[in-house]
């Protein structure tokens, strides 16, 4: 089984280290903690399915119609 330290996994997806962090707080990537540090397998690195980058696409505005409220009073 290889191992993988923060930086060379982080190398490995092309994302810093601290994104690396951010991700394995977030549960979106497993890790193994080995004493004060972290590792990660090659499993884990597999695994890990990117988000695309940047905002998502507003939804299409759909127009509802008015409802209009019919009054008895009159």
């Amino acid at each position: 089984m290889n191992l993988f330290d923060t930086r060379s996994a982080a190398d490995k997806l092309g994302i810093s280290a601290g994104r690396l962090r951010q991700l394995r707080l977030a549960g979106r990537i497993k890790g193994l903690k080995i004493g004060s540090s972290w590792a990660f397998t090659q499993k884990d690195i597999d695994a890990f399915t990117p988000r695309p980058n940047g905002r998502p696409k507003a939804a299409r505005f759909h127009p509802r119609t008015r409802k209009t409220q019919v009054s008895d009073a009159g």
